[in-house]
This record gives structure tokens, sequence and C-alpha cells, in this order.
């Protein structure tokens, strides 16, 4: 029904901020694997990918707890979320923190084998996940409902963790370890918390941003809440191809940073910018052209549905600034400029937010300034972005001698 896909959806930005760390600190550490790599450094490849595994994995026991303890708090409180949709969200979230350490153990034996150039084997787990997920879905959700679905997928979690880090420790000698093995080097955990913290914050940051835009979002009641939800789904569907070509930049980037190779960064980048914009053009046609029947599926009421429409129609157009973004932000995290990858991140959320909370309160755009601000944002940041990488600085920044 549509209140507990609405109690779902409210819970979205907050899952997004302690993936959002779990996602920022892995890229940092495969940057540096990946570099290891590039220039052939083998002994610091396994001491970084052994220190990167214990920091991570005790960083996903943490958040999973703060998760478990803070998270009804801030539902209520924070975000403000509706009392009828309050309760379940708060039971589904609760039984979700419980499998963050697992999302955190995923991502960073995905970074890893990422790193080496194996990202045809982090599809697979993450089709695995998503099939035991579905399958859970259909069969926990008739039984227990919300945390029937919060269940579903963190044992699609647990699934990928396992499935990732055994094959990782099979397939490659130089990341086979046993427990034993497994040693922590703080000067190295220093140095993956060094580049990752610029990535992290960058996630996070984000996620903060969504949050408040998302207790805007909560204000205009819950068909609002449950048109936005279907929205924010959709976007992650047209961004997957555009956000796995970022991680693939990172990757190419790094490599070829270690390697010494700079020269043939920027004709990566545009041949993935190219794909990119290609990929999403054709998926965002497809979805522009199958709109109705789209939102129909998500079993919406009538009212939620006409605003769930408009707002397609704003978003569906902007993801194309998202498809010549991603690419460049991957390409500045692979060379080790990550300062500025979070700076025009941030940038972006700051504007998003202004525009969003100053034009809401004009009556040209209500409520839907929430969705114009988006547009306006990016078209700034964008034009900064470009402007930065053809001055060159980032030829500058290898991590690795």
């Amino acid at each position: 029904g549509e209140t507990a896909l609405s109690a779902v959806g409210a819970c979205a930005s907050l899952t997004e901020l302690f993936t959002a760390l779990a996602i920022g600190f892995s890229i940092g550490a495969g940057v540096l694997i990946a570099q290891c790599y590039g220039a052939s450094q083998e002994e610091s490849l396994r001491r970084y990918a052994s220190t990167a595994i214990w920091l991570m994995m005790g960083m996903g026991l943490v958040v999973s707890l703060v998760g478990l303890l803070a998270g009804g708090f801030i539902l209520q409180n924070v975000l403000q979320v509706p009392e009828p949709m309050q309760g379940l969200a708060v039971r589904y979230f609760r039984i979700y923190a419980l499998g963050l350490v697992f999302q955190f153990g995923y991502n960073i034996f995905a970074a890893i084998l990422q790193a080496v150039g194996d990202s045809r084997a982090t599809l697979y787990f993450l089709l695995l996940s998503s099939l035991v997920n579905m399958l859970l879905d259909f069969i926990l959700v008739r039984i227990w409902g919300v945390a029937g679905a919060a269940v579903a997928t963190g044992i699609s979690q647990f699934c990928a963790c396992a499935a990732s880090g055994i094959y990782m420790n099979r397939k490659y000698r130089v990341l086979r370890f046993r427990l034993r093995e497994l040693s922590f080097e703080s000067c190295r955990a220093f140095d993956v918390l060094r580049v990752g913290m610029p990535m992290a914050l960058q996630y996070s940051v984000i996620s903060v941003g969504i949050l408040i835009l998302q207790r805007l979002v909560n204000t205009y009641g819950q068909a609002m809440i449950a048109s936005f939800t279907v929205v924010v789904r959709l976007q992650g569907f047209l961004t997957i191809p555009i956000k796995g070509l970022q991680s693939t930049m990172t990757t190419y980037a790094g490599q070829n940073m270690g390697a010494g190779q700079k020269k043939r960064i920027p004709a990566g980048l545009w041949q993935a910018i190219g794909m990119s914009l290609g990929t999403t053009i054709v998926l965002a046609a497809v979805v522009y052209g199958f709109m109705d029947p789209i939102v129909q599926g998500f079993g919406i009421d009538s009212g939620a549905a006409q605003i769930c429409i408009r707002h397609l129609r704003v978003m569906v157009p902007s993801i194309l600034m998202y498809a010549a973004y991603f690419p460049m932000n991957g390409m500045f995290q692979g060379v080790g400029d990550g300062v500025h990858a979070t700076a025009y991140a941030l940038l972006a959320l700051a504007l998003r937010i202004l525009f969003s909370y100053m034009l809401s309160a004009v009556a040209y755009w209500g409520y839907t300034a929430i969705w114009w601000s988006e547009t306006y944002a990016w078209i700034i940041v964008l034009t900064v972005y470009y402007i930065y990488y053809f001055k060159g600085n980032w030829k500058n920044k290898a991590l690795i001698s």
C-alpha cells in the first residue's frame, strides 16, 4: 500500500547516509590499490587490501550499532516522518541497520576487485544479491510487511559480501589471506582514511543534504512522499550505468596514474562520457515514453501519480547532466584529486537545498521547487567542473610514486 511505500521511502535518505560511508572509504582504498596495481607493487597492494578489510569491517559493525540505536530518533525528530507511517519506518530501518556491516564488507571486496580490473565479478555478485533480494521480497513482504523487505535486503547483502570475499580469496594469489595473515597497519589505515575521507565526506554530505530535502518533502504530506519515493527509485535506475562508468573511470585513472600513463586518461574519460550519455538517452527515452504505466505499477493513488508524472517530466531530461558529471567525478577520484571532486559535489548540494527552500516559498514554484532546484544547481556545477578539468591541475595528483 501507499503508506508502506512511503514509510520505506522516508528511510531512503537515511539508508543512503550510512551507505555513503561504506562507498566513500572503499573508493579511497580502491584508489590506492589501483595505483599499486598499476605500479606493479604487489606487496604494498596486499598490505593495503588487508588493512582496508579490517578497517571497513570494523566501521561496518560500529555503523550497524549506531543505526540500530539512533535510527528511530532521527526518523521521528530530525526527518519528522508523519505519524501514520512513523512506526513502519522505524521498524524497517532498525532491521535494515543490522545488515550494514555486510554492506561495508561487500563494498571493500568490490573496490579491491575493481582496483585489479575485475569489475565483471562484482557485477555477478550484485546480480546474485538482487535475485536473492527479489525472491525473498515476494515471500517475506507478504508475511512481515516492511520488516520483511528489510530482512530480505540484509540477507541479500550477506550473500554478496560472502560470495565476493570467497571469490577474491580463491581467484587472486596476492589477495589470498588466511585469517592470521590479515594484518592491520596503522600507517596504511591512515592512508586509506586520508584518501577516502574526501569521497566519504562527499557521499555522506550529499546524503545529509537529501535528508534535509526529505524533511521539506515530508511537510507536503503522504501523496508527495509517495511520489518522491517513486521518482527517486526511477532516478536510481537511470543512474546505474552512469555510476558504473564512474567506478570504471576511478579504476582506469588510478591504474594509469600509477603506471605513469597520464596521457591515456583524457581519451578514456571522453569515451566514458560518450557511453554514459548514449546509454542514458536510451534509458531516459524508455522511461519518458512509458511513464504512465511505470508509475501505475508502483500502486500509488491518482493524486500521488499526477504529482509523480509532473516530477518525472523534469527529472528525466535533467539526468543527462548526471551522465556528463559522474565519469568526470570518477576520473578525479582515480587520480587522487578527491578534494575537488568533493568540493563540486558539495556545491551542487548546497545550491539544490538553497534553491529548494527559497523557491518553494514563492507561489510560482511551490513544491515544484524541489524538482527544479536540481536542474538549476547542476547547470551551474557542470560549468565550473569542466572549467577546472581543462585547466589541467589534476595531472599532478599521483598518490603512489
